[in-house]
């Protein structure tokens, strides 16, 4: 066997190496599946809670169960799914006054891009990320349970989490509210803490 091919032989092996080594490290490609995942939201309402939701998100995650450290996740929802199971409510949410969906500066989206994660116990995880809403950026830490991993019917890896915020709506500019009865001193029809719940299954992406 002559130098030359010796040399292209170890090069294809070491390049092999490193491509198998660089996929456990940073893991496989997954695709939320939409039909098996939502985004949900709490937010107070004089002295009870209202629920809502945005019917319409897509993402991305890069996970590897033994270097979850190596995560990369994305998310962007359309503001205008959001669905509190009243018309009336959601058009008012749509407007300038909440997410501005439909002005000629509109925001369309809401997006999360993650900067670290990091492992709090084996199956319990700090994500922290960029979260923008109506064009303003802020740090936000989400707590983030991994749920597990199967295989579905057609052989595909799946993964589940779930990632919980708490955030200030004031924060990104949504400062809508009313005062109920204020020549009595009333309070505020709605509260300034929103609850995020974020539940995920995501289908591992074919390699082609």
């Amino acid at each position: 066997m002559n130098s030359g091919f010796k040399k292209r032989i170890v090069g294809i092996l070491t390049t092999g190496a490193l491509l198998i080594g660089s996929s456990s490290v940073y893991g496989a490609d997954y695709k939320v599946d939409l039909d098996h995942s939502s985004v949900t939201f709490t937010i107070k309402h004089l002295i009870g809670k209202v629920k809502g939701s945005f019917r319409d998100f897509n993402g991305g995650i890069k996970f590897d169960k033994d270097h979850p450290e190596k995560s990369i996740i994305t998310a962007r929802i359309i503001a205008s799914s959001i669905d509190t199971n009243n018309a009336k409510r959601d058009e008012h949410l749509r407007s300038k006054e909440f997410f501005d969906v439909r002005s000629p500066k509109s925001y369309k989206y809401l997006e999360y891009d993650s900067i670290s994660v990091t492992p709090v116990s084996p199956d319990r995880y700090k994500m922290d990320g960029i979260l923008k809403i109506r064009g303003i950026e802020k740090r936000t830490l989400f707590d983030v349970q991994f749920l597990g991993a199967s295989m579905d019917a057609e052989r595909k890896n799946r993964i589940g989490f779930i990632a919980t915020t708490t955030i200030n709506r004031k924060d990104f500019g949504i400062k809508w509210n009313k005062i109920l009865d204020p020549e009595k001193g009333g309070g505020f029809i709605l509260g300034d803490d929103v609850d995020i719940e974020i539940a995920v299954e995501a289908v591992e992406k074919s390699k082609l």
